[in-house]
């Protein structure tokens, strides 16, 4: 598990983490996933709902965190496959 040590800036931009769980270690931090806000200090984590890309940044000095990604054993193909049939299944195809 590798750790980032963020100053206060540059912001970090994580892609395709859907699942992923950001723990904040040291400090805190603001990200933004899917246009919502999370604020997290030592010892908090949130849990990445969005499949788009989250960013995340450092407030107040030096920040460290780790993302655990939930994806180690790859059912994010059949995980997803569920989801839009059952998406079908309530509100009808998509386009």
């Amino acid at each position: 598990m590798d750790k980032t040590i963020m100053q206060s800036s540059p912001a970090v931009q994580l892609t395709e983490q859907q699942g992923a769980v950001v723990v904040c270690e040291q400090g805190q931090l603001w990200l933004t996933d899917n246009g919502d806000d999370v604020f997290l200090e030592h010892g908090q984590s949130y849990r990445i709902q969005a499949d788009e890309p989250v960013v995340i940044e450092s407030l107040r000095g030096n920040s460290v965190f780790h993302v655990e990604n939930m994806h180690q054993h790859d059912y994010s193909g059949w995980g997803k496959k569920l989801a839009k049939a059952l998406h079908n299944m309530m509100h009808g195809p998509s386009m």
